[in-house]
């Protein structure tokens, strides 16, 4: 067995010896992927808001060069346009955050726009939304920073 397996073996038998179902010790956030995303739904005026951790969403996998690569885990959220512009943040983060917005289906995104340090080292978008079609969210870090975040 390797060091890395005896590791994890041994973190498991803890949890499961204090009570913790198996998976607890590697519990990743219920929107961890793209079709998982968390339903966003603002009112008019009333911004929505969401708050969380990057830090043990998915890496890897959805996100296309064209919004720009990052080896940092991830999060994600959807929301329906309005016809009206979106802005999107997550100013006063506790790490250096990045948000790339997309359009389209999870199996087939198209970037819509990305930024990683527009207000500090945090990120912020304004982008035309179509009313009725889906955006996606993906909320990050910047190389691979994780913590967590207000969207």
């Amino acid at each position: 067995m390797t060091r890395k397996a005896l590791y994890l073996y041994t973190l498991c038998l803890f949890f499961l010896a204090a009570g913790y179902p198996a998976d607890a010790a590697f519990a990743q956030p219920a929107n961890n992927l793209c079709p998982d995303a968390e339903v966003l739904a603002p009112q008019s005026g009333v911004p929505a808001t969401a708050e969380g951790s990057t830090a043990d969403g998915a890496t890897g996998g959805d996100e296309d060069a064209a919004c720009g690569t990052s080896d940092s885990p991830g999060v994600w959220y959807s929301l329906e346009g309005t016809g009206r512009p979106i802005y999107a943040q997550t100013c006063d983060s506790e790490f250096d955050t990045r948000l790339s917005i997309f359009r389209g289906s999870c199996e087939a995104l198209t970037c819509v726009v990305n930024n990683d340090d527009r207000c500090g080292d945090d990120a912020q978008v304004r982008f035309a939304a179509n009313e009725g079609e889906t955006y996606f969210i993906l909320v990050h870090g910047f190389g691979q920073a994780t913590g967590p975040y207000t969207l």
